[in-house]
This record gives structure tokens, sequence and C-alpha cells, in this order.
């Protein structure tokens, strides 16, 4: 009995001696703020637009920081679009079509709406072709058809990263 005393007299030293030791040489610190702090800023509107209506659909994008770079492999234009039910946009040949970008809600950086380079892949059937893109505006093929698109968007300014969007036309 009096060996038990002790022991218990021994642990509970112990656990007190525990619970009110201070250790110096570990500071608690703030919790970090997430890695990068862009991850949840979502790129914005990206629409392909003529006097008949506009279209523009986000299918990937990706913030980049001192860790981590951006690489995006699109989906086709074509499936990306198909979830969206939406009709192509109907154009004359060679009619202008304007490129706009803008924000639903007030971005938490301006840069977002200054996109450093904007490049263009038309699709049709499964050939390939990459459009120039002037002042945010484009031509539309001379030949009638169906045409996919997928515009690459990437920022390089206080922002680095970039977006894949997809619209269609249809030209009659």
């Amino acid at each position: 009995m009096k060996k038990r005393g002790i022991i218990l007299s021994v642990l509970l030293a112990f656990i007190l001696v525990g619970c009110f030791s201070e250790d110096t040489t570990k500071e608690e610190s703030p919790s970090e703020p997430p890695k990068n702090s862009n991850d949840n800023l979502k790129p914005p509107d990206f629409q392909a637009h003529t006097e008949g209506g506009a279209s523009g659909i986000l299918d990937k994008y990706c913030w980049e920081d001192d860790e981590k770079t951006c690489s995006l492999e699109p989906n086709p234009p074509d499936e990306v679009l198909l979830d969206h039910q939406l009709s192509p946009m109907k154009v004359q040949p060679g009619e202008e079509i304007s490129f706009s970008i803008s924000a639903t809600k007030l971005p938490q950086n301006d840069d977002i709406l200054k996109p450093t380079q904007i490049e263009l892949i038309q699709q049709k059937s499964q050939e390939q072709t990459e459009v120039n893109v002037n002042d945010l505006k484009m031509t539309a093929p001379f030949e009638k058809g169906r045409y996919y698109y997928t515009a690459f968007v990437r920022w390089d300014n206080s922002l680095r990263g970039e977006a894949t969007y997809a619209f269609e036309i249809l030209v009659q």
C-alpha cells in the first residue's frame, strides 16, 4: 500500500510539473496565411461578343506563386460548352468579334481585369489554328460553319497566373 502511495505521488508530481512547465524555446505564432493569397481568387469573366450576343465559359485557371507555376492544358472547347448547353453566337463571314473582361464583384486586385496576354486557338473539325487578337478584337472566319475557340488568358503583373475559356461561333 505504501508503494502505491509513493508511485501515485511521483506520477502526480510528473503531471503537475509537465502542466506548469514553461517552454521558453517555442513561441506561438499567429495562424499562417495561405501560401498563395490568390488561391480563392476567381478569374474574371471573359466574353466574346457581337451585336447579336455574347459567349464565354471559364474552363480552368491557376495562380502562380514562388513555389508553384502554371501550365494549363485546356479541355477541348466543344466538351466544355457541351456541359453548358449554350447556343453558338451567330455571326456573318468576316464580322468583327470583340472581347471583354469583367468581374461581377469588385475585384480584390485591379490587375485581374488587365491580362498581359490573350492567345486564341480556333478549332474546326480536328484542325487547330492560332487566331490574331488585336485590341481585344478578332475577325470571324469567311468560310461558313461552326467554330470552337479556346482563349488562353495570362497575367504577369502583380498577379501571375492563367485561365482558359471556351466559346463557339456559327458563321452563316
